[in-house]
C-alpha cells in the first residue's frame, strides 16, 4: 500500500543493491470536496512493472518477477 503527497508516474523498487525494479503509473485526477487541503486524489488507472503491465485483482496489483 502507498500514499503519495504529490502526482508523480515513475517510482523506483529497489529490492537489493544490485536489484531495482520500475513502476509507471498511470492514474486520474479526481476532485472530491472530502479532501480540502488536497483537492481531490489521483485515481490509479494501471501500474507497469519493468514494462509489463501489473494484473489487476479487485483493488490490489499484482507484480510477477
Amino acid at each position: 500500500m502507498s500514499t503519495l503527497l504529490f502526482p508523480t508516474d515513475t517510482l523506483f523498487l529497489r529490492l537489493t543493491s544490485t536489484d531495482t525494479d520500475t513502476l509507471f503509473l498511470s492514474y486520474d485526477y479526481v476532485k472530491n470536496k472530502c479532501c480540502d487541503f488536497y483537492r481531490g486524489y489521483g485515481k490509479l488507472q494501471s501500474i507497469k512493472y519493468n514494462q509489463t503491465i501489473a494484473i489487476q485483482e479487485g483493488l490490489t496489483y499484482v507484480f510477477k518477477k
